[in-house]
């Protein structure tokens, strides 16, 4: 088991690979790739084609609130207790390992770790470089299914301070107009997204930003100088957001790796903000 106190946020593939061949103890692995159509890929199908060894398909789509009108945000306590309790994890106790399978998009396996960090689940990490940095290594990959027994009935608790909401966000374009924050909004999504619509006091800082060619993570040094060269104070606070609150957790991951602190992310993101002042102009 990880020492939750000094978890690093990213495994390497070689050591991933030592606690596979090793039989470690509370190992969980998984996989949760997602694609948004059907012409781009069937998740459900993909991870049963291939998967690492005892890796558990997790599927973003039940780790969301439904009853929200936006797609993808936080699901309620008791729902992702209920997950924590189908694939037998226990938090303090089981190290959770998650990976997703696209090429250059680490986004929907951060997606996962921030909902993680967010209920305060000790012990998770992301895989550096995801699945096809795995297979690049020649790494054992299986298709048999995998299943798992049910721990107890366990309590988790959401960090109020891992969410800002549309509310937080207003206040802060007041207070930031007013001079009474020097907050920073940073918007995860490419530049393109960006240029065609973005929350007015959010900077661009695509989350690509922080990847190296083989789409692992940058070092921590670099991260931070690349923030300094957008003009990111880091010793100021930031927000983190995107267009669904998918891509902003990565950059979430990326920061708390380079020693940045624990970024909150705007969970709507730029899908409620701009569903939000549609309803305010009615």
């Amino acid at each position: 088991m990880v020492d939750s106190k000094s978890t690093p946020v990213f495994i390497e593939t070689d050591q991933l690979a030592t606690l596979i061949d090793g039989g470690a103890k509370d190992l969980r692995i998984l996989d949760s790739t997602y694609y948004f159509t059907p012409e781009e890929g069937d998740q459900v199908l993909i991870y049963k084609q291939k998967h690492i060894p005892g890796a558990l398909f997790a599927d973003l789509r039940y780790q969301s609130n439904s009853s929200l009108p936006y797609p993808f945000m936080i699901p309620k306590p008791e729902q992702f207790s209920d997950f924590l309790k189908l694939y037998d994890i226990i938090p303090g106790k089981t190290h959770v390992v998650i990976y997703a399978q696209q090429k250059g998009e680490p986004k929907w396996a951060s997606r996962l770790y921030w909902v993680f960090q967010a209920y305060q689940v000790p012990n998770v990490q992301l895989l550096n470089g995801g699945l096809p940095r795995w297979e690049a290594e020649d790494r054992a990959l299986e298709s048999t299914p995998v299943e798992v027994g049910k721990p107890d009935d366990y309590q988790i608790t959401l960090r109020a301070e891992a969410i800002r909401y549309f509310e937080d966000i207003r206040q802060l374009e007041q207070d930031l107009a007013e001079g009474k924050t020097d907050t920073q909004l940073l918007d995860a999504r490419s530049a393109y997204a960006y240029s065609i619509s973005h929350i007015p006091i959010a900077k661009s800082v695509p989350y690509t930003t922080f990847l190296n060619p083989d789409y692992t993570v940058k070092q921590p040094d670099e991260i931070k100088a690349l923030l300094a060269e957008k003009g990111v104070d880091t010793a100021k606070p930031i927000v983190s957001s995107c267009g669904w609150g998918i891509t902003a957790t990565f950059n979430y991951a990326a920061f708390k790796h380079a020693g940045v602190g624990d970024v909150p992310l705007y969970d709507g993101s730029q899908a409620e903000w701009q569903a939000r002042l549609a309803e305010e102009k009615k």
